[in-house]
């Protein structure tokens, strides 16, 4: 599954520096699971053909794979992902069909999506009761997510026009290895910016970590906060400025990233004396204006060629959803995808001091799943919640 890991982990960076710079996201935090869209946009693409394939292909970095490569490597990371359950921890992710109970599918796309993503059908009315429809999704999600993602599909998105809906949801809950003492955790300044800042809950803990006191490329500290098991951790990308993210996001790219996590997990875990917030956040988004920005432009219009679902149809939305939070005791994190398609009308040095690594400003994070090295879900930490 190297090259599927490989595309996903490209294709995350690719997203984050379009989202980040959306006027919606100035100076805000950030959460997505670009495995979640990845693999939703996946399932879309078996059955679509013609240069709406190509540059979903191209947008997503599959170029490397013939299609049944691509879709046989993404059967083995969900399978790897199911895996990685370990006392304390869940990784679970679901993939379905809703598909309009009138519309004729070809037989290949229903086998396909069900042998390597284990996506079943389900039949519904878009056009006769597209509110039940709705609810039908929504309710499906829910369950799936631990009840964390809600009304994923907003009002007036189906119609009588909607055929079929591909979802992909993802649930993580993990305990960290090294839990956090919530009698240790104290009222702290998060530095937001040169003018503003906020109270937080600010957890400490001091152990033995893998830790970077300074990736000279990035300009900033790294730390992975393992879960039990260690399949998966938190890796967290600290500026060594306080007011510094702008700089780090701007030289961040694939291959500094990728060098980055190996180091980290190269590194003998040291003492180090670890401060991190608490901090809990929900975000959606609407992807068709970001995936276009990215070259995916045909699917969403006329150009649309999906015959190898259904002659006509085209995709009217992909909606994200995440959530996380984080706490003493660990991370829950859960996201959801939804495919909408209508049918047209037409190194550091060492010392005898313990390091301290105290995030208290700005910062980076990724779920990663360590067995893979794929990026389950990336954030940015702006501004926790202030306290009351």
């Amino acid at each position: 599954m190297q090259s599927v890991v490989e595309a996903n982990n490209k294709f995350t960076l690719d997203l984050y520096q379009v989202l980040q710079k959306d006027d919606k996201f100035t100076d805000k935090n950030l959460f997505y699971s670009p495995s979640s869209i990845s693999i939703a946009l996946a399932m879309t693409s078996m059955g679509a053909r013609g240069d709406t394939a190509k540059q979903l292909s191209e947008a997503l970095h599959w170029e490397a794979m013939t299609s049944d490569q691509l879709h046989d490597q993404q059967r083995h990371f969900l399978d790897a992902l199911q895996d990685s359950n370990a006392e304390g921890n869940e990784l679970l992710a679901a993939n379905r069909l809703f598909v309009q109970k009138s519309l004729t599918i070809e037989q290949e796309f229903l086998e396909g999506t069900k042998r390597f993503y284990n996506a079943e059908t389900a039949l519904t009315d878009y056009q006769k009761d597209p509110e039940g429809a709705r609810k039908e999704v929504n309710d499906w999600v829910e369950r799936k997510t631990k009840e964390n993602i809600k009304n994923l599909i907003p009002e007036g998105v189906f119609n009588s026009s909607t055929k079929l809906t591909l979802v992909n949801a993802i649930y993580f809950k993990g305990i960290w290895q090294n839990e956090f003492n919530r009698r240790a955790t104290r009222s702290k300044d998060f530095f937001v910016s040169k003018k503003e800042k906020v109270k937080v809950k600010m957890m400490k803990l001091k152990t033995k970590f893998k830790h970077i006191a300074n990736g000279a490329e990035l300009g900033c500290q790294l730390l992975e906060l393992p879960y039990q098991g260690e399949d998966l951790s938190m890796l967290i990308l600290l500026p060594q400025d306080k007011y510094g993210l702008a700089s780090v996001e701007a030289s961040l790219t694939h291959d500094k990233l990728q060098k980055a996590i190996a180091l980290t997990q190269e590194q003998p875990p040291g003492r180090v004396k670890v401060y991190l917030p608490r901090f809990k956040m929900t975000q959606e988004f609407q992807l068709k204006k970001p995936l276009a920005k990215m070259g995916v432009t045909d699917m969403f219009n006329a150009k649309a060629d999906f015959t190898g679902i259904s002659p006509g149809l085209f995709v009217s939305h992909v909606i994200h959803k995440a959530f996380v939070e984080v706490n003493e005791k660990g991370t829950e994190a859960a996201a959801a995808t939804a495919v909408v398609m209508s049918r047209s009308k037409s190194p550091s040095g060492g010392s005898a001091k313990i390091p301290v690594f105290c995030a208290d400003h700005p910062f980076l994070f990724l779920l990663c799943h360590k067995k893979s090295g794929g990026i389950l879900f990336m954030g940015r930490m702006m501004k926790p919640e202030p306290l009351d």
